[in-house]
């Protein structure tokens, strides 16, 4: 192949030279006309005489072009007083009768002409550096012992591919600290030793101690990675150099991998700094052994030779941010390179509260928002999701022209981001709104009847966003881990709407869709990755090839669907067992959304303490 592709590209080269050497000096055979100057007098008698009958004038110009039309193969060239004089003689002579012909033209430059006209011969020069440029690359290679880069090593291709500088960000000095991030305690205090590490490096080396060469942070989206990174750098007082990883994923081979080299450069320039990966997974994922991974795979070991390189280096420290660790390559993750790893996880209760009264300095808020309340509604929010929160309530209270942010504008944001937005305007007929009315009734009032549910918080009939109704629950407990019983009564709360259609309207909609798709998704993470059924046992399938699958034997895997759609079944039986069992309930509820349209979690709690006496 190698043979092939040489001679492919002098083959290349030799049509790229021959194609300039006939743009230069070939020249078509000129059938043009003969041009012939003659005097102003001359002009003047062959107009008259009818010689003349084409006449070519051009503002600003002292000269005219005549023809006769009977004989194009003469242009005659003629120096005129002015254009003025010419073309005011001509106008007389067409009046008396005449039949010549006067064209004026504005005056036009000539040059994007010129430019034009050598556009085809620029071109093929160009292609000539590229091939030249090409073979220089080749013959290098072949001296050096071989390249794994496919991109020509010249200065041409050098400036063209390499040399950009578009994929970072520079900062002199990062203006963010630790004070700006809030909700982190923890991970501030581990962070706080590598900006010791950077300030006074001689305090660790007394002890033979050496600085992390990179600081790994993964966590779920928008929980703070970027900020700790910014805060890091602004703590201990140097540059910042910042990217993601998706900027190395490029087409050609080679460019990913000469981005990571010019990237450090830069770093030992500004030294001493850090380093910022965003998204590091897009730069850093596991290698492949396929040919197409080889762009990915020459950029990750670029990455990997470069963090060896400076190891020891005490001015620059890299630190990376993911939230798909498991997707990293083991070679980048190890000691070494990335020394150290800290997991970010959602903020707790402090943590909220310290987060929205963060981003609530510069916001004004009247005496009904209580920022501890907010924090105890908020569980499941991270550091981002509360920002916007307080953003889209700022909206809110603008749009409602009020003084201060109050706690129904947050609530209506809280709303819209949970839910959509509200379609008040949308026309629905009565049959519809009995059926939301009763596939919303249904998830509330299955759950009234399961222990481990949280407490509902509003039931409503009118659309918002996609949906055509919801209900809600309180989401004030900071959970890390489910048990199987929470599951499998998930699972049988997000059955009741559908439960609820097919016993009181005797047919089901195409409403409960979403609901199926959770709730099939539910019961497969509960056999595949959490082994929560007893029949196939406590065996996990996270993660595994197919090979590895081949292990477990068809007769378990063809049972892991079957066992799927009965964990999915049993969950519907169960919501039509409660939904029959308090159908009067049930019904009331329905009623009540029909008539008001929304129920809050207080008066459907007041409802079911009623019907239990």
């Amino acid at each position: 192949m190698k043979k092939i592709r040489k001679k492919l590209r002098l083959l290349a080269l030799i049509l790229g030279i021959a194609a300039i050497l006939f743009a230069i000096f070939y020249r078509p055979a000129d059938n043009s006309p003969v041009e012939q100057e003659i005097s102003y007098s001359q002009f003047i008698q062959m107009i008259d005489d009818g010689t003349i009958t084409n006449i070519d004038l051009q503002q600003g110009e002292t000269h005219a072009k005549a023809q006769n039309a009977e004989d194009t193969s003469v242009i005659y060239l003629v120096e005129i007083p002015s254009v003025t004089v010419v073309s005011e003689y001509i106008q007389s002579k067409i009046a008396e009768g005449s039949s010549v012909e006067l064209t004026i033209d504005e005056q036009e430059s000539s040059s994007g002409l010129s430019f034009l006209l050598l556009l085809p011969q620029l071109m093929l020069i160009l292609y000539l550096v590229f091939m030249i440029s090409s073979f220089v690359r080749m013959f290098k290679k072949g001296k050096n012992g071989g390249s794994s880069s496919n991109i020509p090593n010249s200065p041409f291709t050098t400036s063209l591919f390499n040399n950009d500088t578009h994929f970072y960000e520079k900062t002199a000095k990062s203006t963010v600290t630790f004070k700006d991030v809030a909700g982190l305690d923890e991970e501030k205090k581990e962070l706080m030793e590598v900006v010791d590490f950077i300030k006074h490096p001689e305090k660790y080396q007394k002890f033979g101690a050496k600085i992390p060469n990179g600081v790994l942070l993964d966590g779920h989206p928008g929980t703070g990675k970027t900020l700790l990174a910014k805060a890091v750098a602004g703590e201990a007082g140097i540059a910042c150099i910042a990217t993601s990883g998706s900027e190395f994923v490029e087409m050609y081979v080679g460019v990913g991998a000469s981005r990571i080299r010019s990237l450090f450069k830069e770093a030992e320039k500004m030294a001493p700094c850090i380093i910022f990966f965003d998204e590091i997974d897009a730069l850093g994922g596991n290698r492949d052994h396929n040919a197409g991974a080889s762009e990915h795979n020459q950029t990750l070991n670029q990455l990997l030779t470069e963090m060896d390189g400076f190891a020891g280096k005490h001015a620059i420290t890299v630190i990376a941010a993911t939230n798909r660790p498991e997707s990293l390559d083991p070679a980048l993750t190890r000691p070494g390179r990335f020394d150290r790893k800290i997991t970010i996880h959602l903020p707790d209760l402090k943590g909220r509260e310290e987060i929205l009264r963060l981003h609530g300095k510069n916001k004004p808020f009247d005496e009904t928002v209580d920022f501890r309340n907010l924090a105890y509604n908020t569980a499941g929010f991270s550091g981002a999701g509360l920002e916007n929160l307080l953003n889209e309530a700022a909206i809110v209270a603008v749009r409602k022209q009020h003084n201060a942010i109050n706690m129904d504008d947050i609530t209506e944001a809280m709303m819209k981001i949970q839910v959509g937005l509200k379609k008040t305007g949308r026309i629905i007929s009565e049959a519809e709104r009995k059926l939301t009315a009763v596939h919303e009734a249904g998830h509330a009032i299955v759950s009234l009847f399961l222990e481990t549910q949280a407490n509902l918080k509003e039931v409503c009939i009118i659309p918002r966003g996609s949906a055509g109704g919801y209900t809600l629950h309180d989401t004030v407990e900071d959970k890390n881990y489910i048990s199987k019983k929470e599951l499998t009564e998930r699972l049988v709360c997000l059955l009741g709407g559908k439960a609820a259609e097919d016993i009181v309207l005797g047919d089901i909609s195409t409403g409960p869709s979403n609901d199926l798709k959770v709730a099939t998704q539910t019961a497969r993470d509960m056999i595949i990755y959490y082994g929560m059924d007893g029949d196939i046992g406590p065996i996990s399938f996270a993660g595994a090839s197919r090979t590895d699958l081949d292990i477990f034997g068809e007769k378990t895997l063809s049972s892991v669907g079957d066992k799927i759609a009965e964990m999915v079944k049993k969950a519907e039986e169960d919501a039509k067992k409660l939904i029959t069992e308090h159908r009067s309930l049930l019904d009331e509820l329905v009623n009540r959304l029909l008539e008001k349209e929304t129920v809050s979690g207080e008066e459907i709690n007041e409802m079911f303490a009623a019907y239990k006496k």
